[in-house]
């Protein structure tokens, strides 16, 4: 089923559009949560039920001049990932798969701006420091990959990210995010 149909079956409160969403994007909801925060294999599913309702409640949100139905499928799916972390912090301890600060910082963003507004920002950062970006907080890759796509150590990566969190913070505060 293409994104516009799924779309329009969820504007119209079409319970069997859950059912596609988790059939067409599943395997990538369990991908960005588990490269979210660490969880077991029962919570994965608790918070890929959160993410659906999430998608449930949050879909006249969607702006498809913005970003594709997959993007914002991503950016609510993290955004439950987090949410998920913090309401089960409280009773254990979770925790979060490389760079915990710079997810977080970056939640606040997801939350207020469209995903091409945050790729607009990440666009200030000098090359490769905003491909590196891109590739972990938009597509949600590991570190390990990231390094060797842009054929530089892990650590050297994990440098980028933290200077380019300290530039990006303060571009986020001169926006007032």
């Amino acid at each position: 089923m293409n994104d516009e149909i799924l779309y329009r079956r969820l504007l119209m409160r079409d319970q069997q559009a859950l059912s596609a969403v988790l059939n067409q994007y599943g395997g990538l909801l369990k991908y960005i949560i588990g490269n979210t925060v660490v969880l077991t294999a029962e919570e994965i599913e608790e918070c890929m039920s959160d993410a659906l309702f999430l998608i449930w409640q949050r879909i006249e949100k969607y702006d498809n001049t913005k970003a594709s139905l997959k993007s914002w499928i991503i950016m609510v799916t993290r955004s439950a990932a987090i949410d998920y972390y913090r309401k089960t912090a409280k009773h254990k301890k979770t925790v979060f798969i490389e760079e915990v600060s710079s997810t977080l910082i970056f939640q606040e963003a997801f939350d207020l701006l469209s995903i091409e507004e945050i790729i607009e920002r990440l666009q200030m950062l000098p090359p490769p420091d905003n491909e590196i970006f891109y590739d972990r907080f938009i597509l949600g890759e590991n570190m390990d990959r990231i390094a060797d796509k842009h054929e530089i150590s892990k650590e050297n990566a994990y440098k980028r990210i933290t200077r380019g969190r300290l530039k990006l913070k303060e571009i986020f505060a001169k926006e007032g995010l």
